[in-house]
Protein backbone atom coordinates (compact mmCIF):
# COMPACT_ATOMS: atom_id res chain seq x y z
CA UNK A 1 0.00 0.00 0.00
CA UNK A 2 1.14 3.13 -1.36
CA UNK A 3 -0.39 6.45 1.08
CA UNK A 4 0.47 9.40 -1.19
CA UNK A 5 0.93 11.66 2.09
CA UNK A 6 -2.67 11.67 3.76
CA UNK A 7 -2.44 13.36 6.68
CA UNK A 8 -5.84 11.38 8.87
CA UNK A 9 -5.23 7.96 10.74
CA UNK A 10 -4.25 6.05 7.69
CA UNK A 11 -0.98 4.32 9.14
CA UNK A 12 -2.09 4.17 12.77
CA UNK A 13 -4.96 1.54 10.96
CA UNK A 14 -2.98 -0.28 8.23
CA UNK A 15 -0.77 -1.11 11.51
CA UNK A 16 -3.86 -2.85 12.78
CA UNK A 17 -4.57 -4.62 9.81
CA UNK A 18 -1.30 -6.24 9.71
CA UNK A 19 -1.74 -7.80 12.54
CA UNK A 20 -4.94 -9.91 11.67
CA UNK A 21 -4.36 -9.73 8.04
CA UNK A 22 -3.89 -13.27 6.55
CA UNK A 23 -1.52 -12.06 3.68
CA UNK A 24 1.58 -9.82 4.39
CA UNK A 25 1.00 -5.59 4.18
CA UNK A 26 3.47 -3.76 2.90
CA UNK A 27 2.89 -0.08 3.82
CA UNK A 28 4.86 3.06 1.85
CA UNK A 29 4.58 6.23 3.18
CA UNK A 30 5.67 9.55 0.47
CA UNK A 31 5.12 12.82 0.68
CA UNK A 32 1.82 13.92 -1.62
CA UNK A 33 3.34 13.24 -5.12
CA UNK A 34 0.58 12.98 -7.25
CA UNK A 35 -1.52 9.47 -7.79
CA UNK A 36 0.90 8.38 -10.95
CA UNK A 37 4.08 8.80 -8.82
CA UNK A 38 2.50 6.59 -5.74
CA UNK A 39 1.66 3.85 -8.74
CA UNK A 40 5.21 3.93 -9.69
CA UNK A 41 6.38 3.38 -6.09
CA UNK A 42 4.11 0.38 -5.89
CA UNK A 43 4.30 -1.03 -9.12
CA UNK A 44 8.36 -0.92 -8.39
CA UNK A 45 8.09 -3.44 -5.58
CA UNK A 46 5.17 -5.77 -7.14
CA UNK A 47 6.45 -9.28 -7.08
CA UNK A 48 3.24 -10.83 -8.53
CA UNK A 49 2.81 -11.59 -11.84
CA UNK A 50 -0.69 -9.87 -12.38
CA UNK A 51 -1.70 -6.05 -10.66
CA UNK A 52 -4.50 -4.08 -10.07
CA UNK A 53 -4.78 -0.50 -8.92
CA UNK A 54 -7.17 0.94 -6.21
CA UNK A 55 -7.88 3.90 -5.36
CA UNK A 56 -9.04 5.20 -1.56
CA UNK A 57 -12.85 4.89 -3.22
CA UNK A 58 -12.61 1.35 -4.76
CA UNK A 59 -13.48 -1.71 -3.79
CA UNK A 60 -12.80 -5.41 -5.29
CA UNK A 61 -15.51 -8.01 -5.45
CA UNK A 62 -14.63 -10.72 -3.01
CA UNK A 63 -14.24 -12.89 -6.83
CA UNK A 64 -12.45 -10.09 -8.50
CA UNK A 65 -9.05 -11.32 -8.58
CA UNK A 66 -9.83 -15.00 -9.03
CA UNK A 67 -11.81 -13.92 -12.42
CA UNK A 68 -9.00 -11.30 -13.37
CA UNK A 69 -7.05 -14.93 -13.38
CA UNK A 70 -9.67 -17.33 -14.97
CA UNK A 71 -9.54 -14.70 -17.60
CA UNK A 72 -5.74 -13.85 -18.36
CA UNK A 73 -5.83 -17.81 -18.32
CA UNK A 74 -8.11 -18.35 -20.87
CA UNK A 75 -5.69 -15.86 -23.56
CA UNK A 76 -3.68 -18.69 -25.70
CA UNK A 77 -0.08 -19.06 -23.78
CA UNK A 78 1.12 -17.81 -27.64
CA UNK A 79 -0.71 -15.07 -27.24
CA UNK A 80 0.04 -13.78 -23.80
CA UNK A 81 3.00 -11.65 -24.40
CA UNK A 82 0.81 -9.72 -26.51
CA UNK A 83 -1.48 -8.23 -23.93
CA UNK A 84 -0.94 -5.67 -20.91
CA UNK A 85 -4.10 -6.95 -19.12
CA UNK A 86 -7.88 -7.25 -18.69
CA UNK A 87 -10.33 -4.50 -18.41
CA UNK A 88 -14.02 -5.65 -16.40
CA UNK A 89 -16.68 -3.22 -15.70
CA UNK A 90 -16.88 -1.23 -12.31
CA UNK A 91 -20.68 -0.54 -10.56
CA UNK A 92 -21.90 2.40 -8.37
CA UNK A 93 -20.73 1.41 -4.40
CA UNK A 94 -24.07 2.80 -3.40
CA UNK A 95 -26.35 2.50 -6.11
CA UNK A 96 -25.60 -0.73 -7.55
CA UNK A 97 -25.44 1.07 -11.05
CA UNK A 98 -22.56 0.19 -13.88
CA UNK A 99 -20.43 3.17 -14.34
CA UNK A 100 -20.10 4.14 -17.80
CA UNK A 101 -20.67 2.02 -20.83
CA UNK A 102 -20.56 -1.57 -21.20
CA UNK A 103 -17.78 -2.96 -23.53
CA UNK A 104 -19.74 -3.57 -27.64
CA UNK A 105 -19.03 -7.48 -26.82
CA UNK A 106 -19.00 -9.56 -23.87
CA UNK A 107 -15.46 -10.74 -24.23
CA UNK A 108 -13.48 -8.20 -26.66
CA UNK A 109 -9.66 -8.36 -28.08
CA UNK A 110 -8.32 -4.26 -28.64
CA UNK A 111 -5.94 -1.75 -27.75
CA UNK A 112 -6.90 0.88 -25.37
CA UNK A 113 -6.99 3.52 -27.56
CA UNK A 114 -9.39 1.38 -30.22
CA UNK A 115 -11.69 1.02 -27.01
CA UNK A 116 -11.94 3.93 -25.48
CA UNK A 117 -11.03 6.36 -28.21
CA UNK A 118 -12.74 4.93 -31.59
CA UNK A 119 -14.96 3.08 -30.27
CA UNK A 120 -16.36 5.66 -28.01
CA UNK A 121 -16.62 3.20 -24.66
CA UNK A 122 -17.15 5.71 -21.26
CA UNK A 123 -16.52 5.15 -17.76
CA UNK A 124 -14.18 3.89 -15.20
CA UNK A 125 -13.29 0.22 -15.47
CA UNK A 126 -11.79 -2.42 -13.16
CA UNK A 127 -8.06 -2.77 -14.57
CA UNK A 128 -5.42 -5.53 -13.93
CA UNK A 129 -2.15 -5.66 -15.82
CA UNK A 130 0.82 -7.60 -16.25
CA UNK A 131 3.10 -5.76 -13.72
CA UNK A 132 6.50 -6.25 -15.79
CA UNK A 133 4.96 -4.47 -18.75
CA UNK A 134 3.98 -1.83 -15.69
CA UNK A 135 7.49 -1.54 -14.64
CA UNK A 136 9.13 -1.28 -17.64
CA UNK A 137 6.81 1.57 -19.04
CA UNK A 138 6.33 3.79 -15.79
CA UNK A 139 4.04 6.77 -15.83
CA UNK A 140 7.04 10.16 -16.13
CA UNK A 141 8.01 10.86 -12.44
CA UNK A 142 6.54 14.97 -13.39
CA UNK A 143 5.09 17.07 -10.50
CA UNK A 144 1.29 18.00 -11.09
CA UNK A 145 -1.63 15.91 -12.56
CA UNK A 146 -0.32 13.07 -14.88
CA UNK A 147 -3.44 10.83 -16.20
CA UNK A 148 -3.61 7.28 -15.76
CA UNK A 149 -4.52 6.69 -19.67
CA UNK A 150 -1.38 8.37 -20.60
CA UNK A 151 0.22 4.56 -20.14
CA UNK A 152 -2.52 2.70 -21.08
CA UNK A 153 -2.39 4.90 -24.26
CA UNK A 154 1.05 4.12 -25.00
CA UNK A 155 0.87 0.50 -24.03
CA UNK A 156 -1.36 0.82 -27.39
CA UNK A 157 1.29 0.96 -29.73
CA UNK A 158 2.83 -2.72 -28.86
CA UNK A 159 -0.32 -4.25 -26.44
CA UNK A 160 -3.78 -5.46 -26.24
CA UNK A 161 -5.97 -5.80 -23.67
CA UNK A 162 -8.88 -8.54 -23.28
CA UNK A 163 -12.45 -6.59 -22.19
CA UNK A 164 -14.83 -8.45 -20.33
CA UNK A 165 -18.94 -8.05 -19.84
CA UNK A 166 -18.30 -8.34 -15.71
CA UNK A 167 -18.36 -6.39 -12.39
CA UNK A 168 -15.50 -6.92 -10.72
CA UNK A 169 -14.91 -2.98 -8.61
CA UNK A 170 -16.97 -0.79 -6.95
CA UNK A 171 -16.30 2.39 -6.57
CA UNK A 172 -17.24 5.60 -4.79
CA UNK A 173 -19.23 8.01 -6.69
CA UNK A 174 -22.23 10.62 -6.37
CA UNK A 175 -21.27 14.48 -4.88
CA UNK A 176 -18.15 13.10 -4.48
CA UNK A 177 -17.26 12.06 -7.32
CA UNK A 178 -19.06 15.29 -8.80
CA UNK A 179 -16.02 17.05 -6.50
CA UNK A 180 -13.28 15.16 -8.15
CA UNK A 181 -14.55 15.82 -11.72
CA UNK A 182 -14.38 19.46 -11.16
CA UNK A 183 -10.90 19.38 -9.44
CA UNK A 184 -9.62 17.03 -12.11
CA UNK A 185 -10.55 20.09 -14.71
CA UNK A 186 -8.56 22.34 -12.25
CA UNK A 187 -5.28 19.56 -12.28
CA UNK A 188 -5.45 19.27 -15.77
CA UNK A 189 -5.05 23.16 -16.68
CA UNK A 190 -2.31 23.45 -14.30
CA UNK A 191 -0.74 20.79 -15.31
CA UNK A 192 -0.63 22.00 -18.89
CA UNK A 193 2.74 20.37 -20.25
CA UNK A 194 1.10 16.60 -19.25
CA UNK A 195 -2.27 17.53 -20.95
CA UNK A 196 -0.84 18.96 -23.90
CA UNK A 197 1.09 15.77 -24.19
CA UNK A 198 -1.31 12.98 -23.29
CA UNK A 199 -3.40 14.96 -26.30
CA UNK A 200 -0.40 15.62 -28.47
CA UNK A 201 0.79 11.48 -28.55
CA UNK A 202 -3.48 10.61 -28.93
CA UNK A 203 -2.67 12.19 -32.28
CA UNK A 204 -0.22 10.12 -33.23
CA UNK A 205 -2.84 6.93 -33.37
CA UNK A 206 -5.04 6.08 -36.42
CA UNK A 207 -8.19 8.39 -34.77
CA UNK A 208 -11.51 9.03 -36.94
CA UNK A 209 -11.39 12.30 -38.03
CA UNK A 210 -13.95 13.83 -35.81
CA UNK A 211 -11.88 12.04 -32.65
CA UNK A 212 -8.43 13.32 -34.29
CA UNK A 213 -10.22 17.23 -34.46
CA UNK A 214 -11.37 16.80 -30.54
CA UNK A 215 -8.33 16.04 -29.31
CA UNK A 216 -6.29 18.46 -31.31
CA UNK A 217 -8.81 21.25 -30.08
CA UNK A 218 -7.52 19.62 -26.53
CA UNK A 219 -3.84 19.93 -27.55
CA UNK A 220 -4.30 23.67 -28.70
CA UNK A 221 -6.23 24.31 -25.42
CA UNK A 222 -3.57 23.12 -23.02
CA UNK A 223 -0.82 24.75 -25.25
CA UNK A 224 -2.51 27.94 -24.04
CA UNK A 225 -2.40 27.02 -20.77
CA UNK A 226 1.10 25.96 -21.24
CA UNK A 227 2.22 28.98 -22.65
CA UNK A 228 3.56 27.34 -25.52
CA UNK A 229 3.65 29.68 -28.51
CA UNK A 230 1.36 28.74 -31.61
CA UNK A 231 4.57 28.40 -33.31
CA UNK A 232 6.15 25.73 -31.70
CA UNK A 233 2.54 24.35 -30.94
CA UNK A 234 2.62 23.98 -34.93
CA UNK A 235 6.12 22.55 -35.40
CA UNK A 236 4.82 19.81 -32.82
CA UNK A 237 2.94 18.11 -35.47
CA UNK A 238 3.54 17.23 -38.84
CA UNK A 239 1.42 16.10 -42.11
CA UNK A 240 -2.76 16.24 -42.35
CA UNK A 241 -2.39 17.98 -38.26
CA UNK A 242 -0.97 21.06 -39.89
CA UNK A 243 -3.45 21.53 -41.57
CA UNK A 244 -5.96 20.87 -38.45
CA UNK A 245 -4.30 22.68 -36.49
CA UNK A 246 -5.55 26.14 -38.04
CA UNK A 247 -9.19 24.83 -37.94
CA UNK A 248 -8.87 23.80 -34.42
CA UNK A 249 -7.67 26.94 -33.34
CA UNK A 250 -10.58 28.86 -32.44
CA UNK A 251 -12.27 26.56 -30.40
CA UNK A 252 -9.07 25.36 -28.56
CA UNK A 253 -9.14 29.28 -27.47
CA UNK A 254 -12.77 29.26 -26.17
CA UNK A 255 -11.94 26.30 -24.35
CA UNK A 256 -9.06 27.88 -22.47
CA UNK A 257 -10.61 31.40 -22.11
CA UNK A 258 -13.06 29.09 -20.22
CA UNK A 259 -11.45 27.09 -18.02
CA UNK A 260 -9.61 30.52 -16.70
CA UNK A 261 -13.35 31.88 -16.03
CA UNK A 262 -14.28 28.49 -13.89
CA UNK A 263 -10.84 28.43 -12.39
CA UNK A 264 -11.41 32.26 -11.16
CA UNK A 265 -14.81 31.25 -9.68
CA UNK A 266 -16.21 28.49 -6.41
CA UNK A 267 -16.49 25.64 -9.53
CA UNK A 268 -13.66 24.54 -10.09
CA UNK A 269 -11.92 25.66 -7.04
CA UNK A 270 -14.29 22.88 -5.32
Amino acid sequence: MVDDGSTDDTRELVQKLKLTSPFPIQYIYQENSGLHIARNSGISLARGFLCVFLDDDDVLLPHALERFWHWWNSIPPALQPRFAGIAALCEDLDTGRLIGDKFPKDIMVATNVQMFYILGVRGDKARCFVTQILKENPWPNWRGHVTSALIFNRLSKQYLFLFINEVLMLKKTGFSHSRLTHRKKRLLAESAFASRLFFKELLEHPLPLKSQARMMVHYIRYCFHGKVSLLRSLTELSGFHRVLFPLALPLGYWLYRRDLLRLSTRGMRT
